[in-house]
């Protein structure tokens, strides 16, 4: 490697750090989206409403944010399996 090349490097170290971030804050979001999914299937709309609606948001968001925790937890186990997967540029899949 090159002086010329460290610029490039920190360019693409920069956007792989970026894409990680990404990917992180998606999967927590997504764990968040799911966890809702799942307590709406689970709650009655009887039960939404007599718990009233601000309490029934602050569950919604106690357990988003719980699954998120917990996506972020596992989050370089699964980072781990992406990047073995990935195909080497110049290989084919």
């Amino acid at each position: 490697m090159t002086h010329d090349d460290q610029p490039d490097l920190q360019h693409a170290q920069a956007q792989h750090d970026r894409a990680v971030d990404d990917l992180l804050a998606a999967t927590q979001a997504l764990a968040r989206q799911q966890q809702t999914f799942a307590l709406l299937q689970r709650i009655s709309p009887e039960v939404a409403q007599r718990i009233g609606r601000s309490l029934f948001d602050q569950m919604l968001a106690a357990e988003g944010d719980r699954a998120a925790e917990e996506a972020t937890r596992e989050f370089p186990e699964y980072l781990q399996e992406v990047m073995k997967r990935r195909v080497p540029r110049g290989k084919p899949s």
